[in-house]
């Protein structure tokens, strides 16, 4: 949480004092952040979403079009970015994950299995 948004923890370390209300509200980040999970195995790219309600995106590894890594200045520092996955046939991004810890790894992974399944 800090590596995403540093300056967002210290102000909610600073209202822990104003009736706990950075306690809430850091309680409210965590699950947030706990919400989202990313999985990138042999077969396929999933991302899935929420706690009470969920939503579930899953793409093919061969039908993986295209993969966008953002990354600011201060998250490069930080060694976190977001990771945006673009598949075939659809405009647009489906799968989009930010804060996530070490997007390039995820990125070479996903480089790495269309070099190795390329059709010649």
């Amino acid at each position: 949480m800090f590596r995403d948004a540093p300056l967002r923890f210290i102000l909610y370390l600073i209202l822990i004092p104003v009736f706990g209300l950075g306690l809430v509200l850091m309680l409210v980040w965590y699950v947030s952040r706990k919400s989202v999970r990313l999985e990138i195995n042999e077969r396929s790219v999933s991302l899935m979403t929420g706690i009470l309600s969920r939503c579930f995106v899953e793409i093919p590894l061969e039908d993986v079009a295209g993969i966008k890594v953002y990354q600011s200045w201060f998250q490069r520092l930080m060694g976190v970015g977001k990771i945006s996955i673009a598949s075939k046939g659809r405009d647009g991004y489906q799968i989009e994950v930010s804060a996530l810890s070490c997007p390039f790894v995820a990125q070479r992974f996903l480089d790495r299995y269309k070099e190795r399944h390329a059709k010649p």
